[in-house]
């Protein structure tokens, strides 16, 4: 007996021990060349948005988001052969992840618009409407940014699409930096450490050097990483800059702050000094998506999803003014249905973005941040009542890049009720990006969405070949057939 009980306790002790070395996470033994794989993902729990009778509600109010973190996270899953959590699937950053030929804004204005009315494609009984926003652009030659990458280097970033991928990013960040910004690096796992800060493009070489020194180890103490980080940003505060801290990480704060409620308290506290912050996620098998989505909202930012260095350049060289300079603050739109010209209408993903008729009226009303350049698209789906006019208008409110001016900016669009009967291209690729949304999320409004369908429409379209992303979700949805079909 007395050699069981010292037998169990030696194993203890062994597990005790191994789970304090630097390379423990989940019962698996790391290093940054193996990719361990488990199902622990974290995803905010989607309730598909119904139809609403315009007689009852005609009003719908949205914050609104140019995230992109879905579409990238879905496309990790199916070319890695993984199933499709459909809480991973939010169709609006999906859409929002290509660029579309939009409006650009007039001169006085900060958003462009654009709407187009098709025949569902997978409903002949509804009609989609599209409505595309483009944000004004604005030349960032001499406005300074303040750059502060927080980066996670704890055991749970040792696979190859983890810290591997996020230094990478990170060198294709600082590669886009003006000769009057500043750019620090802090980095946490067991504890929190300042790599460099308040450096320039001259330490180019010095910067890079010292991102692909890094290794992962430890457990992920996220709060003391934070705490450093908003530290280093205030020291090098830009007044009237682009003060900003971008986390990597895959999300598991498990010391200090681990909870997303906490970690939203204290960001939103932060963002009040006029610090950013954005988020961007790395990875899969453990990786928390739902906090990332809600930490990145809490700080003013937005929320992206790295999967390969394809992606990485999108956000970090194709969108790197939109990442740095916010146009519209606390940005939110309505849209008031004309009962004479519609009878119900779904809104199309958003369903974590929703607000009250309340929360739109209201000033202090923590909605979405849109950056310089960059596209935001909200899709309806509705049963219309035919011969009727115009289906609505949208108004748009937000206030501008100073965060001394609370004042409450508007802008409002009449949206037609004309019938596009020959889509555009872009109407027919998003069409093509919803419906397979739908698919994946087995929605109970798919009602004859068919990925066969969804793949001979795409394909009918000539795209312009150097537009990479578009050719690639076609690749996607032919991968996803494969898997699905063997």
């Amino acid at each position: 007996m007395k050699k069981i009980i010292t037998i169990i306790f030696l194993s203890s002790l062994l597990v005790v021990l191994v789970a304090c070395s630097g390379n423990y996470n989940g019962g698996y033994l790391q290093d940054e060349n193996y990719n361990y794989i488990f199902n622990d993902d974290e995803h905010q729990e989607i309730i598909e948005n119904p139809f609403i009778d315009v007689s009852v509600n005609n009003k719908s109010n949205i914050s609104l988001s140019a995230n992109t973190a879905s579409y990238s996270f879905i496309r990790s899953q199916i070319n890695s052969g993984r199933a499709v959590d459909r809480n991973a699937v939010r169709i609006e950053e999906m859409v929002n992840f290509f660029n579309y030929n939009y409006n650009q804004p007039e001169t006085d204005k900060t958003f462009g618009f654009k709407s187009e009315l098709i025949q569902t494609p997978w409903n002949n009984e509804t009609h989609l409407l599209l409505i595309g926003l483009e944000t004004k652009q604005v030349d960032l030659g001499d406005i300074p940014s303040n750059i502060v990458i927080l980066l996670d280097v704890s055991g749970s970033m040792s696979a190859t699409n983890k810290l591997s991928l996020a230094k990478k990013a990170m060198e294709l960040l600082i590669e886009q930096m003006k000769p009057n910004d500043v750019i620090s690096l802090v980095t946490y796992s067991s504890g929190e450490k300042v790599v460099f800060k308040g450096k320039s493009i001259d330490d180019m070489a010095y910067m890079t050097s010292q991102i692909r020194l890094l290794k992962a180890s430890g457990s992920t103490a996220g709060k003391k990483g934070l705490d450093m980080a908003y530290k280093v940003a205030e020291e090098y505060f830009i007044e009237g800059g682009n003060n900003r801290i971008i986390l990597a990480t895959d999300g598991d704060f498990n010391v200090g702050i681990s909870s997303t409620d906490m970690l939203i308290e204290y960001i939103s506290e932060k963002r009040e000094s006029g610090i950013y912050f954005s988020a961007y996620g790395f990875g899969y098998g453990n990786f928390k998506d739902e906090k990332l989505e809600r930490v990145a909202k809490a700080g003013n930012g937005t929320y992206h999803y790295i999967d390969d260095i394809i992606s990485a350049r999108k956000a970090f060289v194709d969108n790197i003014d939109g990442v740095l300079y916010t146009v519209a603050r606390d940005a939110k739109a309505q849209i008031v249905f004309d009962a004479s010209a519609v009878l119900e209408y779904r809104l199309i993903g958003y369903e974590n973005r929703q607000l009250t008729d309340d929360e739109f009226d209201d000033g202090t009303t923590d909605a979405g941040e849109i950056g310089t350049g960059l596209q935001v698209t909200a899709i309806y789906e509705l049963k219309l009542n035919e011969g009727a006019s115009d289906v609505g208008s949208l108004t748009i409110r937000y206030k501008n890049h100073d965060i001394t001016d609370d004042t409450q900016l508007e802008e409002a669009f009449t949206v037609l009720n004309a019938i596009n009967e020959n889509p555009s291209v872009d109407a027919k690729f998003i069409s093509s990006v919803v419906e397979f949304g739908l698919i994946l999320m087995d929605s109970k409004y798919k009602v004859d969405a068919d990925l066969g369908a969804v793949l001979e429409r795409i394909e009918t379209e000539t795209y312009n070949l150097e537009d990479y992303y578009r050719n690639d979700f076609i690749d996607v949805l032919n991968t996803y057939k494969d898997m699905t079909t063997s």
